[in-house]
């Protein structure tokens, strides 16, 4: 996939700077404790998208 995944939060995952959660939904952050982003399958990595269907 690309990305480091978080053990102590779920369906949370990093990659280069960047903070990508999966919740119904994408967003993303510079912080693992938010503020978050909303954002669509075109800001998530690729592999990460479809390891969710996407």
């Amino acid at each position: 996939m690309g990305v480091y995944v978080l053990d102590n939060q779920p369906n949370t995952f990093y990659r280069q700077r960047t903070y990508y959660r999966w919740d119904n939904g994408w967003s993303r952050s510079v912080s693992p404790n938010g503020p978050w982003e909303d954002t669509d399958i075109h800001g998530v990595p690729p592999g990460l998208g479809k390891q969710f269907g996407q």
